[in-house]
């Protein structure tokens, strides 16, 4: 799985999840695109680490 293929994951999830949420009275709709937006980012953030650790980048010993 690359980068690209999780963040379309996590952009087709996020959505109706965040949704159900506010539906559901969990969160307030005014942080539902907040919400999304940092999860979106808190997770390009983690794949980055887990893609980019010693030793899978091109040059490191």
């Amino acid at each position: 799985m690359n980068q690209d293929q999780l963040g379309g994951i996590v952009r087709a999830i996020l959505p109706p999840l965040v949704t159900w949420l506010v539906a559901k009275n969990i969160i307030p709709a005014g942080s539902a695109d907040a919400i999304i937006s940092a999860a979106v980012a808190i997770a390009a953030a983690g794949w980055s680490v887990v893609s980019n650790k010693t030793g899978k980048v091109i040059g490191s010993k």
